[in-house]
């Protein structure tokens, strides 16, 4: 009977914990709770592609491939051991260090510290509190806890993946995503850091039984691994996929049903008019998909991408006016918050991987590096677009001439969280950063 009352006061006690302590959780009200207190997701998309690092060798089918030249073209690679298929296309992973028992690894490490610095001092400049990370490799190839603490520092968080892209769709090994598990979430303890894991990015599990299989199985694992951890799936917006079906009121989703153990489901939304980035798509959305849905199976949504592809044409303040429309419709829809797509252009790997059409979207990006010796190349400095932005140059060093069509594209997106933080620029991460806290001058915008 003492051993009962005795394990009781410990399920209360962590119980309690769970409630106001540190680990993030979702309250009875689907609200998102960091620390105790309500956490509305401002989120940044984050998948650098560096232009090039100094001295370390790639090799590949191909023969040498040096590193300056850039890990960010698509092509198989052995980086980091003999036996570890690595192809930036499918599997990029710009947020784990090397071992340091070699001078380019250390070159390399020094790159990706100097990276992360500058761009995470500028996300939190802008008011991001969440960063999504699409891609990791498993620990056994790189140490991710320096970038993890890093954003911790930053005052952020992270949705960390466990199905990455190449564990998806091309080698499936539950042992990876154990490991990548027990190094984010060690002892059973998330890392302060993490906000979130997602158990795979636009796969197809309604239509393939696979992909169903490793979603469920990745969402399996951390609950047993991390058993505090908050998992999300990221899904296409497929609306006959995840919303109500056949009745809007009281059918079901076919995605929840799929995955039951989700603490809430993240779907990549693209509804702005593609003519001029209106908000008109919006209303459906709330009102009738997510809601509905929430209602039903009393799981929060996460917008987990909102952005402007290449054939699109949106007005300059497109996504302020979008904010403004998620500030005042979230909390009534259990709708934790949204994540902008993205933080950095990536023209070679989309162009090279066949989807060109999301090569400019983010709101940085850099000139081509203006070196004539490839092997001396480092990472140029960052160029936030504004309004005056007009694209980048080609780069032409008489052996290597490459063109930017349409870089141009976009110009304005960092002026959009940035501004002078009136009228309809007031709706922006840092002036409203929550539906608690929106600048009036935002509210009577028009």
């Amino acid at each position: 009977m003492k051993g009962m009352f005795l394990g009781f006061l410990l399920f209360l006690a962590q119980s309690l914990a769970l409630a106001d302590g540190p680990v993030p959780t979702i309250g009875k009200d689907l609200r998102l709770h960091v620390d105790g207190k309500p956490f509305f997701i401002r989120g940044m998309a984050y998948a650098p592609e560096p232009r090039g690092f100094p001295g370390n060798k790639l090799t590949s089918s191909n023969g040498p491939w040096p590193y300056s030249r850039g890990a960010w073209l698509c092509k198989a690679a052995n980086q980091y051991d003999p036996g570890d298929w690595q192809s930036p296309c499918a599997d990029d992973d710009f947020f784990g260090l090397l071992t340091e028992n070699t001078q380019a690894n250390r070159d390399y490490n020094a790159a990706l510290r100097e990276l992360w610095g500058r761009d995470l001092k500028t996300m939190q400049a802008m008011g991001v509190n969440t960063l999504r990370i699409y891609n990791a490799n498993q620990p056994r190839f790189k140490n991710h806890l320096p970038f993890l603490n890093a954003v911790q520092a930053s005052g952020m968080h992270v949705i960390w993946p466990v199905l990455t892209d190449h564990l998806a769709r091309t080698q499936f090994d539950e042992s990876i995503i154990e490991n990548m598990v027990k190094e984010t979430c060690p002892g059973g303890s998330p890392h302060p850091a993490l906000l979130a894991y997602t158990a795979g990015n636009e796969l197809t599990p309604i239509s393939n039984d696979t992909d169903k299989f490793r979603i469920r199985r990745s969402i399996e694992i951390v609950k047993k691994l991390c058993p505090t951890a908050l998992v999300t799936y990221a899904h296409n917006d497929v609306p006959p996929e995840w919303t109500l079906q056949p009745n809007p009121q009281n059918g079901s989703s076919a995605l929840m049903e799929a995955f039951p153990a989700l603490d809430f489901l993240t779907v990549n939304v693209y509804r702005n008019n593609p003519n001029t980035g209106g908000i008109e798509g919006y209303d459906r959305l709330f009102r009738y998909d997510i809601s509905n849905l929430t209602n039903k199976y009393q799981k929060p949504v996460l917008i987990g991408e909102v952005g402007e592809h290449q054939n699109d044409r949106y007005e300059s303040t497109w996504f302020n006016r979008t904010w403004k429309f998620i500030l005042q419709n979230s909390v009534d829809a259990k709708n934790l918050g949204v994540v902008y797509f993205e933080f950095n252009d990536e023209p070679v790997k989309k162009q090279k991987s066949g989807t060109s059409n999301d090569a400019y979207m983010g709101i940085a990006t850099s000139a081509w590096p203006p070196a004539t010796n490839m092997e001396a190349v480092t990472e140029p400095a960052v160029i936030m677009k504004n309004m005056a932005y007009s694209g980048i140059q080609a780069f032409n060093n008489g052996s290597d001439h490459i063109d930017f069509p349409g870089s141009a594209k976009g110009a304005g997106r960092y002026d959009m969280f940035v501004n002078t933080a009136q009228g309809i620029q007031a709706c922006n991460f840092k002036a409203s950063p929550d539906p608690q806290s929106i600048n009036p001058s935002c509210l009577n915008a028009r």
